[in-house]
């Protein structure tokens, strides 16, 4: 057998292990760490919610679906991995609308800072701008509802809404002492996915 027919056969030996390695590997991986119904770890979790449905004192008024999203949050937190986290159905919604590159609402960034929902950012020719929201500038109340125990997508889901629409605001200016009520109506914002300068 020649010496070019011997490194072709033995190139092709070694793709065909290394194939067959791969896809061992990616079963192996795939199925290893999944779970089934008949799991003990899955078993555990199904009796602690068998429980609060037959022998919680209130079980009546527990809301399930708020249930099922705490409860893949606390997994997704045991995990402390700062890349991988859990969207609600409302954070998941932000999100798509800020990918979408417009949404309906008055042109400002949040945060929550010390329990309060301050305004970081406001964009240009915003209506928020218009009506004179500045950085710093901390938001107690949407529509008459106090942002107090609110979370952060929550907030922001209350302050945005349809175009032409009218959001209500109690606003605590930066360097005043006493809140004022605001009227804001709501525009498309436009979200710009990439920033340049010259």
């Amino acid at each position: 057998m020649s010496r070019e027919i011997k490194i072709v056969l033995a190139s092709l030996l070694f793709g065909l292990g290394l194939g067959i390695c791969f896809q061992a590997g990616y079963w192996v991986g795939s199925t290893s760490n999944s779970i089934s119904v008949d799991d003990p770890y899955l078993a555990i979790i199904q009796e602690a919610w068998d429980i609060i449905a037959k022998d919680y004192v209130d079980r009546d008024n527990v809301d399930y679906a708020l249930l099922s999203q705490y409860a893949i949050q606390g997994m997704i937190e045991a995990l402390d991995d700062p890349y991988t986290v859990y969207m609600d159905p409302e954070t998941l919604q932000i999100d798509e609308d800020d990918t979408a590159g417009s949404y309906g609402g008055i042109g400002v960034r949040v945060a929550v800072v010390e329990g309060q929902l301050v305004v970081i950012s406001v964009f240009n020719e915003s209506p928020a701008a218009e009506a004179g929201m500045q950085i710093g500038d901390v938001i107690l109340a949407i529509d008459g509802d106090t942002t107090e125990r609110m979370t952060l997508a929550e907030a922001i889901v209350k302050v945005r809404g349809d175009k032409g629409t009218p959001v209500i605001l109690l606003i605590l200016h930066t360097g005043e002492t006493e809140p004022a009520n605001i009227t804001i109506e709501r525009a498309e914002i436009k979200v710009s996915s990439v920033k340049y300068q010259m």
